[in-house]
């Protein structure tokens, strides 16, 4: 049997990274798993914010393309598309909404019959089983051995050939469980409708995985994926192993992993050292004390600035990593799109944590009843016309007409979960103020009119330009608008709550 020490014989496979991804340097890996295939049964993806925004405004009434432009403010293209996704997945048919889409609305469960085959991927350097799975093997072509290290050409477009380094700290192959299967189904399908729904927490009832699970093979697949070892100025880590199947850009799971590695895999720990800066070269060093500059140059800022974000631990990782990105972006002519996607993260990041530190979740928080059409017993079934959410969201002091209508997209079960549970966006986060905290609006309002309208528009800025599935681009004039409103905001609030 082919094993991971046959590198001649041995599959390799590609790994794709997502978009708005902004690294400060990297480096190529091979990392060693193991592939089992399964049969699982098929869970209908989610819909994403949009396609739920068009879907209940076709409910409403909006048969043509021109109506839906308007009310959704959405590129007209991007909507006929959306359009199509929804015929294509039986939601939408004739301008009508198909029994599948009603059941949807009303909070009904919605699976398929249909099985589907799914690579579980286990990490062969401990045998955990990742919370990812691949529905095809991306094979690379023409891996060739030199000097003993495989080695391809990455981009055709250059014809450079790389050599990874190999990870060769591997163990046997362990069979998982059913429950493990069914675990990483679960987490797997838990970080889709994440990202699908813009980071909102997803109740455990919703991900709706079928515990029918059936290995294909007894044994496993090896295989070898080219991964990425790479630093970032924002996030909690000094490196990050990129996740091998291109979902999101890294994998918590796998860092740990690579933790436990670099402590006993010398080559390994060496390329960090060397990726970090620790090897010394001049170029290395210079790259790192810009780096620097930008941090100390953040860190007086924040302190200055804002003391009362600065004794937030949660706020303050946020509010200095937007100012490490400002600066830098403050730097350059033409900043990177990623790293200006970075920047538009990071601010709106502030404001969530900003929320979050005194929306305090609490599952027996009832403000969310409001927007509840009827009960079916103890099933809520959740107020769908958005022109009474409007108004629900217009009786509060100083909300415009136009935070009232973007706030009222916002899916109610989002909503609720942001009163009673934890990890919601912004826009969830803001409607949920305005239900729980009326207060802390008006008084902010009455110092910053139009906050709230500014920090939507920064939602939605960042949802349609600076997200994993964005086909639109920020410039630097738009970023450092909303650097503008955040900014005034974040001075507001160091005036009512700071030292």
């Amino acid at each position: 049997m082919i094993g991971h020490k046959n590198i001649e014989d041995i599959s390799y496979i590609a790994s794709k990274a997502p978009p708005g991804l902004y690294t400060e340097a990297r480096k190529e890996l091979f990392w060693p798993f193991f592939l089992w295939r399964v049969l699982a049964k098929k869970v209908e993806e989610p819909l994403n914010v949009f396609q739920m925004l068009i879907l209940k405004l076709v409910k409403a009434g909006c048969n043509v393309n021109e109506q839906l432009v308007e009310y959704c403010n959405l590129d007209k293209q991007l909507v006929i598309h959306i359009l199509a996704e929804l015929t294509n997945e039986d939601y939408i048919k004739d301008w009508k909404l198909t029994d599948k889409a009603h059941k949807l609305l009303n909070g009904e469960e919605v699976s398929s019959n249909e099985s589907c085959v799914y690579y579980m991927i286990q990490d062969a350097t401990t045998g955990k089983l990742l919370p990812r799975v691949l529905t095809a093997i991306p094979y690379i072509e023409q891996v060739s051995i030199k000097e003993g290290k495989p080695c391809f050409v990455k981009n055709r477009g250059t014809g450079n050939e790389i050599k990874p380094y190999l990870i060769k700290t591997v163990k046997p192959a362990v069979k998982p469980t059913v429950e493990q299967v069914l675990d990483g189904l679960r987490n797997y399908r838990r970080t889709i409708a994440q990202l699908d729904q813009i980071d909102e927490f997803v109740p455990e009832e919703e991900l709706n995985v079928d515990a029918s699970i059936e290995f294909i093979e007894e044994d496993a697949i090896p295989v070898y994926s080219n991964l990425s070892l790479f630093t970032t100025t924002s996030g909690d880590r000094s490196w990050y192993v990129s996740d091998p199947t291109g979902l999101t850009h890294s994998l918590p799971e796998l860092n740990e992993i690579a933790e436990q590695l670099l402590r006993k895999n010398k080559g390994f720990s060496s390329r960090i050292d060397d990726m970090l800066g620790i090897a010394d070269t001049t170029k290395v060093s210079s790259y790192q004390d810009k780096i620097r500059s930008f941090e100390e140059k953040a860190k007086t800022e924040l302190f200055s600035n804002y003391s009362w974000a600065s004794e937030n631990e949660v706020v303050s990782k946020h509010t200095l990593a937007m100012l490490r990105f400002k600066i830098q972006a403050e730097e350059e002519s033409k900043p990177h799109s990623e790293l200006l996607e970075a920047l538009i993260s990071e601010l709106q990041k502030v404001v969530e944590a900003w929320l979050k530190s005194f929306i305090i979740p609490n599952k027996s928080n009832t403000d969310w009843h409001i927007l509840v059409k009827r009960w079916n017993d103890d099933k809520p079934i959740y107020q769908q016309n958005t022109a009474l959410i409007r108004e629900i969201y217009l009786r509060v002091e100083g909300v415009s007409e136009y935070s009232s209508q973007r706030l009222s997209t916002v899916n109610v079960g989002t909503l609720r979960s942001a009163l009673t549970h934890h990890g919601q966006s912004l826009k969830p986060m803001l409607a949920a103020l305005l239900l729980s905290h009326k207060n802390v609006f008006i008084e902010i309002n009455n110092k910053q009119p139009g906050w709230l309208d500014a920090m939507i528009r920064l939602a939605d800025d960042r949802n349609t330009k600076a997200s994993h599935a964005s086909a639109q681009y920020l410039t630097k004039e738009e970023a450092f608008i909303h650097v503008k409103a955040v900014d005034q905001l974040l001075t507001v609030l160091e005036k009512l709550v700071g030292k």
